[in-house]
């Protein structure tokens, strides 16, 4: 059943996969893999500002997490209690749900709950559920049918890419060439040069000159605009196996550029260490 707004709670749009209960100690029988949005009911009768946009925004993260989530087996709950009971065959655990902001919970038959707080996007519980429900290897969702001849993406990512970029809107020709136009030529010389380097190493190296460019990552199409957040020049780093693509804004020196690659690339082999 729908919610209102008001609750922190997604609604049915934002998560269809699931489904929202009200009761001080709701009972949830633990079956297969589950994620659990808990709000506690004091903090869902908190009509503050600050309180109902926290609220939302977890709210709205948890919606898009559960919808990737639902595509892979997972069911998806939003709960306004002060208590939740996991029951698991002749088990039962009774958790309590903390004062503050929404916690997201994930459940799987075997397995100890465990609370994500904070999550400030939908990566964020995205990434703890990879941990958590397969070992940081997520499966292909039902709906992951795009292939390379039918996205019609302009980057394909099969391992980590790096897409150095430059903005076509901001060159300027006449007789005196603009910084920014050097930099555009450096950028590309740059690309030359450490390509071979970075292929060695396992990483694709890029360029494009386009204001808004797309990449097929983990069977969906990310549409990528650097212009957004003020960038004109710079790189964007993106591995399938690490939820956080990076951005390196500004025409980096070689060897600072090398580095942050480097601390990139390790950064989701380290990950992966950590959740065994």
């Amino acid at each position: 059943m729908g919610v209102p707004p008001s609750s922190g709670l997604p609604s049915d749009s934002q998560a269809s996969a699931g489904r929202s209960t009200t009761s001080a100690t709701p009972t949830v029988s633990i079956t297969g893999p589950t994620i659990i949005l808990a709000v506690k009911r004091s903090i869902a009768s908190d009509s503050s500002q600050e309180a109902s946009e926290a609220a939302g925004d977890r709210s709205f993260y948890f919606g898009r997490a559960a919808k990737f989530l639902a595509a892979r087996g997972v069911r998806s709950l939003g709960m306004l209690a002060d208590t939740l009971r996991l029951q698991q065959g002749s088990k039962e655990l009774l958790v309590v749900v903390p004062d503050g902001h929404p916690v997201c919970y994930l459940v799987a038959p075997g397995q100890a709950p465990l609370s994500v707080a904070g999550y400030d996007s939908d990566a964020d519980l995205i990434e703890a559920a990879a941990k958590y429900f397969w070992a940081g290897v997520v499966p292909p969702g039902q709906a992951d049918t795009l292939t390379p001849q039918t996205a019609g993406a302009d980057f394909v990512i099969s391992r980590p890419t790096v897409i150095a970029f430059f903005s076509r809107r901001t060159l300027h020709f006449g007789r005196n060439p603009s910084a920014n136009y050097l930099d555009s030529a450096r950028l590309v010389e740059q690309v030359e040069s450490l390509r071979d380097t970075l292929d060695s190493i396992g990483v694709t190296l890029e360029l494009t000159f386009k204001e808004r460019f797309t990449v097929l990552v983990r069977g969906a199409v990310d549409t990528i605009v650097p212009l957004r957040s003020g960038a004109v020049i710079g790189y964007y780093a993106v591995n399938p196996a690490d939820w956080r693509p990076d951005f390196m804004i500004g025409l980096w020196p070689n060897a600072r550029l090398l580095s942050d690659i480097d601390a990139y690339v390790h950064r989701a082999e380290l990950a992966r260490s950590d959740s065994r």
